[in-house]
């Protein structure tokens, strides 16, 4: 999406931040003069008078590098809270004081900050916190494939397995099951889609910011689909 924008509108020095209002909009943006490549990704400077951490959405336990959790921020910058709501806002706060945005993130080794998904979005596989956003970005890699969307499914034995709903690009060659190969050997395991379908489009709810992907429809049809037994 955001090498389609630079291309077709012709701006070369564009960029995706991150940011919420309880942080005063803007909390992760970029340096005009980075590589293209690198200003793409969700991220990745704090701004000033701002702190951020990584840490585990259920333990509060600081994340290393390369380990994903928990967007948390803290400064001058963060509001205090909500107005006139004691109860959202002592769950927004973690004991010590940190904002906690709800979003998925990491630190890598470069010391970037970049913003993975919603957490209320990412899937619990087994031990694992994966992000729709990841497995996403491999499917769109094919290509045969114009858009895709993950959502998860209940898994007797992992907890949640993925479900993917793609669009395909016209003229396309590729089929569900040689989508699903192609996973194979380059994502992990137990990233692969369980259930890959190909669509025409997908449920969306239109705002000021663009079309907002139903994702629980999405997630309904997939469970409803696999009860009558499909596969991928």
């Amino acid at each position: 999406m955001f090498e389609a924008v630079v291309e077709r509108m012709a701006i070369p020095l564009a960029y995706q931040p991150y940011g919420m209002t309880e942080v005063n909009a803007m909390a992760l943006v970029h340096d005009l003069d980075e590589p293209a490549a690198l200003r793409a990704v969700p991220g990745i400077h704090t701004v000033p008078g701002l702190d951020v951490r990584i840490a585990h959405p259920e333990t509060g336990a600081r994340c290393r590098a390369g380990e994903e959790g928990e967007l948390q921020f803290r400064g001058p910058r963060v509001t205090r809270g909500y107005w006139e709501k004691p109860e959202e806002t002592a769950k927004a706060f973690t004991d010590d004081g940190w904002f906690r945005s709800g979003d998925l993130g990491v630190v890598n080794d470069a010391g970037h900050v970049i913003f993975k998904s919603r957490l209320r979005e990412v899937l619990r596989i087994s031990h694992h916190m994966v992000s729709p956003g990841e497995i996403e970005a491999f499917l769109m890699s094919h290509p045969d494939v114009d858009q895709a969307f993950v959502v998860g499914i209940p898994d007797a034995r992992s907890n949640e397995a993925a479900a993917a709903y793609v669009i395909v690009k016209e003229g396309a060659r590729v089929t569900e099951t040689a989508l699903a190969d192609f996973c194979r050997g380059k994502i992990a395991s137990f990233k692969i889609p369980r259930l890959i379908r190909f669509v025409k489009d997908v449920p969306r709810t239109p705002g000021p910011h663009g079309d907002k992907v139903q994702r629980g429809r999405l997630r309904e049809q997939a469970i409803a689909e696999l009860e009558r037994g499909g596969r991928s």
